[in-house]
């Protein structure tokens, strides 16, 4: 079976638990059906989004001034904000602690470090968005940025 028949074969099962008002679990199947439309050759390919360069374009101007630590501290913390296993707390307070750091930070250093990290979580959500993924799809997108 090839992809396209897997993702028809799905979307037919999908389709058949909604007619049965079984809606939670057609919508984990169209989850699972999403997952498999994005991956090729087992791997998450980034072709199937074409906003992606323009994400990446965001990222590469937020971080293009900056020093190497400071930019990969903020790409750190973006795949910690879609992350569960990586982050404590909901991803709100998660979001809400990186302000308060940066609020408070004494350190220019810092506060860059947390301005550029704010910066980069709101264009990924504005990319998840745009193209209706979830956090774990998204895990893989912000993996691609690094």
């Amino acid at each position: 079976m090839n992809k396209r028949q897997i993702i028809a074969s799905l979307n037919k099962i999908a389709n058949e638990l909604d007619a049965a008002s079984l809606y939670k679990e057609a919508n984990t199947l169209t989850q699972v059906m999403k997952r498999v439309a994005i991956m090729t050759g087992g791997y998450f390919d980034v072709n199937n989004y074409p906003q992606f360069k323009e994400l990446q374009q965001k990222v590469n101007e937020i971080l293009g001034s900056h020093s190497g630590f400071s930019a990969s501290y903020a790409l750190r913390s973006l795949v910690k904000y879609y992350s569960e296993d990586e982050r404590s707390g909901s991803k709100e307070e998660y979001l809400q602690e990186l302000r308060d750091k940066a609020e408070t930070a004494m350190d220019r250093m810092d506060q860059m470090m947390g301005r550029d990290t704010m910066m980069l979580i709101e264009a990924a959500k504005e990319f998840q968005n745009d193209n209706n993924l979830d956090d774990e799809t998204m895990k893989m997108v912000v993996s691609k940025l690094r």
